[in-house]
């Protein structure tokens, strides 16, 4: 090379005789030193996140916003830098790289493998999710083209991954091309996380191959899809650096370009390239054809596996002479940063032998059929992974191997004990212990960044509390989409004397929830209307863990009682999207008896509204003729949606879902519910006494209306005072910056608040709990509560379309008062109240209407409320007996009025319960008698970089920034 004949010239004239193997010697010793000197530090950022893309041609300009996505095409990637292939990584041989990983996952721990270089500085375990970082110091002593990928082969499959490039200073072929470029070719998955395991094999019933990328483009020559171009100038020559990015590593691709030949560096000459996974082959392409009617050449790709090949097509497109663009990375330079541990384990370890009842929960991934995860049934067994059809496969996050997980039971005022197993290969965890109050025990309320750090992959935490009586359950904390993959249960806490014991026999638990195959690509909202989800508002709903349509494989759920007895019901909202089932029950009475865990008078019901969150304990007798009798659940907020859209808002399949109760030892099957002509479904039928059922008696009651707040009281309700010691004003809203596909990072756009000002949640660097709110929690929407107040009322204006589910942490407060705006001018019928622009409402309907946001770039004139007005709206208040509840819906551009007792020392949470809201930032936190906060619980993870105000310090972590979210 030019290098080495400088070398021996300069030998030359300097006129120093030597032997030949001695000036071998020289020369490669000088050559070294050429090189060395040569050496450079070279730095790069991967910026790693989750995105909702095609996965078809994931990053391909021009992006589309998730919600435009077509269903089967929408995938949940996790990208560098917002790139699929990532960003390539290129040194030259003999430098030094330093690579900064972010990890800005929601809830999955990540580390990084690099191919082909020497790596002297890696992380002693995974990076953390939410802001944990790392720089990765690698050596590239040897020239050739690699890869970089994720330890998880699935999550590596998902996206991240990408090439290494280390070009040497002597490359023999330079002579011969004039450009290079890297051409990665990789399989394409909408969802590998239900055909890869954990060490990336092939599950059965999955095909090898669905499609494949070249540069992370697959096309069919459509308008969306077009066929992947690589351009080439006319004449020039260049090494193609054909990389392997294939899931798997038995595969081969094999590349062909018409009228075209390569020279296979190391090799001869040939018509095709053949690379497999994880390899690279280089080779010369000379653009020296000459185009007569057209400039491209088709480009034939085989995919060639074990047990199925495939053929794929790219164009070769010369053009005259524009220099090739290449793909871009981020070159910015990063001090070496700590990867973040998890919580420390003191001295004062916890000592088990004061739990009156304790529970072991085995956290660990399954892949299951998302319509039935784990029901096992005679004639509809359980079926293994490579039975269940792909559309229908979850990767569900199961609590001892069930779903709902398992029950917690106890009695009030008896230490109750939980300790996680956290066996998930890369994801963290928390869990909350909703309608369980905490009083005394804050730091097990179990939210991350509130409460507590994480259970890290692997590690283990014990909960532990005196319970409070009622009906409750348990849901993952992390992040908002692990409930809606599995990790919830129900949770049970009898009295000691229940007052209502005479009315029932025995018990059953009726846990419903919706249910998505796909939650992480469906149960985010950017491009939908904001607020609403991208995929549907619904796609299915099981019961106690099982849908049905009646046929052999998915019957019907049933709850099944004995003739004679009377039962007690305990409903459980286990929803995450859909806000609310309306629950009926053909010929038999239903007594309500509790609310959101408290007693109430019993009161006889036709039919009542459980939102997402609520539990209602229900007093059903079996005393009618043996038979099937229809339970339905219907999401009234979509029926609508079962004939056609709406602007932003997709047809849905169905919003009724039905089970059966089932009186034991009746066998007739129902039939199947039959589809209507214009959508939806007709109810099936009940059989036995259930095909003719008797009319029921009671009232409807929807919480969604303000007449019904004071049909239903508590046991021992008490009198509300004329004025509270605090009241706060709280807008619910949608702000600005609005949503760029392509460019917006998932929950930092459109964000929601609910605060006093306009204020999204930003996750502190350190547990709240742990600092009183008074380190790393700059920004985070806090009140803190003055100690001489009790009575703390909270005014709360949805200045909104779109109504909210919202849950109190650690109090459960009365409702005051209640907006009429859902029983006129904006009732469930009157949808237009959705899409109405703010300047006809103050005409029409509200002339004191107000915006959530009036700033540039704000949702629209259609996001508005209309508020709270004390002097109006005083006259409708609830104060003699108000009801308690820890849930509550707040309506469509309404107000609600509640009131909590400031009694109970914590950090205690207050957020929307549909968890595409809780990311978006619809949440903050009430400091109650910090002065009075018991000290933190040496084993209670923490993290971050404020120490824990009762002595122990938390584990090194980087500051965080405004997009983090719990």
């Amino acid at each position: 090379s030019s290098d080495l004949l400088y070398i021996k010239s300069w030998l030359l004239r300097t006129h120093i005789w030597i032997d030949m193997t001695r000036a071998a010697a020289a020369v490669t010793c000088f050559a070294s030193l050429l090189v060395a000197a040569r050496a450079a530090t070279v730095s790069y950022t991967l910026d790693v996140r989750a995105w909702t893309v095609d996965f078809k041609r994931a990053t391909i300009d021009p992006r589309v916003a998730p919600f435009d996505i077509p269903l089967g095409d929408k995938s949940s990637a996790v990208l560098a830098n917002n790139s699929f292939p990532g960003p390539a990584v290129e040194a030259w041989e003999g430098d030094t790289i330093e690579v900064t990983v972010v990890n800005n996952l929601e809830a999955i721990d990540i580390s990084l493998e690099w191919d082909g270089v020497a790596v002297s500085a890696s992380p002693q375990g995974d990076i953390r999710q939410q802001g944990g970082s790392f720089k990765y110091v690698l050596s590239a002593s040897k020239a050739g083209t690699y890869w970089w990928h994720a330890s998880s082969a699935v999550v590596s499959a998902r996206g991240l991954k990408g090439p290494l490039v280390i070009r040497s200073h002597n490359d023999p072929m330079a002579g011969k091309y004039q450009d290079d470029m890297v051409l990665a070719l990789a399989d394409a998955r909408q969802r590998p996380d239900v055909c890869l395991d954990a060490k990336g094999a092939l599950l059965g019933g999955c095909p090898e191959i669905d499609l494949a990328t070249v540069n992370g483009q697959w096309g069919d020559g459509s308008k969306q899809h077009p066929t992947p171009v690589i351009e080439v100038a006319k004449g020039s020559c260049y090494m193609l650096r054909v990389l392997g990015l294939m899931s798997h590593p038995t595969p081969y691709f094999n590349m062909a370009i018409e009228k075209h030949s390569f020279e296979i560096v190391g090799s001869e000459k040939s018509d095709y390239v053949e690379v497999n996974a994880g390899q690279a082959v280089h080779a010369i392409l000379c653009a020296d054809q000459r185009p007569f009617m057209h400039s491209d050449y088709k480009i034939s790709i085989s995919y060639v596996g074990e047990t199925q090949r495939e053929s794929f097509e790219a164009i070769l497109r010369y053009t005259s002479g524009v220099p090739l663009t290449h793909h871009s990375h981020m070159n910015v330079a990063a001090s070496r940063m700590p990867v973040a541990k998890y919580g420390s384990v003191g001295p004062d370890k916890f000592d088990r032998s004061q739990c009156k009842k304790e529970y072991i929960f085995d956290l660990r991934e399954q892949i299951v059929d998302y319509l039935r995860p784990t029901t096992d049934l005679p004639g509809a067994r359980r079926q293994a992974t490579e039975d269940i059809p792909v559309k229908n496969r979850k990767v569900a996050l199961l609590v001892n191997n069930s779903y709902p997980g398992p029950v917690v039971e106890g009695t009030e005022g008896e230490l109750l004990c939980v300790t996680v197993l956290n066996n998930m290969e890369n994801e963290a965890a928390a869990i909350h212990w909703h309608g369980q109050h905490m009083r005394g025990f804050p730091a097990f309320d179990g939210v991350y960044g509130v409460h507590q750090g994480a259970i890290g992959p692997y590690q283990s935490f014990t909960y532990r509390w005196m319970p409070n009586a009622g009906t409750a359950f348990w849901h993952g904390h992390m992040q908002a989409l692990q409930a809606d993959k599995g990790m919830k249960g129900a949770i049970v806490i009898h009295k000691k004397d229940d007052p209502h014991k005479h009315l029932y026999d025995e018990e059953r638990i009726v846990a419903i929830s919706d249910e998505w195959a796909d939650p992480g690509a469906c149960l985010r909202n950017e491009g939908a209307q904001p607020g609403n989800p991208v995929c549907a508002e619904i796609d299915k709903a099981t019961w106690n863990g099982q849908w049905g349509n009646g046929s052999d494989q998915y019957p019907w759920p049933m709850v099944t009682v004995e003739q004679g007895k009377c039962y007690r019901l305990r409903f459980i909202g286990m929803m995450g999207q859909a806000q609310n089932f309306l629950i009926t029950m053909a010929g038999h009475n239903m007594t309500i008896i509790s609310v959101d865990g408290a007693d109430v008078e019993p009161v006889v019901v036709s039919s009542f509204n459980l939102h997402a969150g609520e539990r209602y304990d229900v007093v059903v007798c079996a005393n009618q003729e043996p038979g099937n009798y229809l339970i339905s659940a219907v999401y009234d907020l979509a029926t609508f949606l079962e004939t056609a859209p709406a602007p932003k808002l997709p047809k849905v399949d169905s919003s009724k879902f039905w089970a059966f109760l089932n009186y034991a030892g009746h066998n007739e099957k129902p039939g199947l519910a039959k589809k209507k002509l214009l959508g939806g479904y007709n109810a099936p039928a009940g059989t036995g006494g259930g095909a003719n059922p008797k009319p029921v008696s009671g009232f409807v009651w929807n919480t969604n209306l303000q007449s019904a707040w004071t049909q239903v009281k508590n046991l021992d309700a008490q009198p509300e005072p004329e004025k509270a010691d605090v009241t706060y004003v709280m807008d619910v809203g949608v702000a600005s910056p609005p949503f760029v596909p392509g460019q917006s990072p998932y929950a930092t756009t459109y964000q929601l608040y609910m605060f006093p000002e306009k204020q999204p949640w930003k996750k502190p660097s350190t547990p709240l709990l742990h600092t009183k709110g008074k380190c790393g929690a700059e920004g985070t929407p806090v009140i803190n509560v003055p100690e001489n107040a009790t009575t703390v009322e909270l005014i709360i204006n949805n200045l909104s379309p779109t109504a909210h589910v919202l849950h109190m942490h650690g109090n459960p407060f009365k409702v005051i008062n209640y907006a009429p705006f859902s029983e006129s001018w904006c009732s469930a019928a009157q949808f237009t109240c959705f899409f109405l622009p703010i300047s006809v409402a103050k005409l029409v309907d509200c002339p004191t209407a107000k915006l959530g946001d009036n700033s540039t770039g704000n949702p629209g004139n259609e996001y508005w409320g209309c508020p709270y007005n004390g002097e109006k709206d005083e006259k409708s208040r609830f104060l003699q007996a108000p009801l308690q509840k820890d849930m509550i819906s707040l309506w469509r551009r309404s107000w609600a009025v509640i009131r909590f007792k400031a009694d109970s020392p914590g950090m205690w949470l207050f957020h929307c319960h549909m968890e595409q809201h809780i990311p978006t930032g619809q949440m903050m936190a009430f400091n109650v008698l910090p002065s009075k906060q018991p000290p933190i619980p040496d084993d209670v993870p923490t993290e971050g970089d404020c120490p824990v105000w009762s002595g122990r310090s938390a584990q090194p972590r980087p500051a965080k920034t405004a997009d983090f979210f719990v």
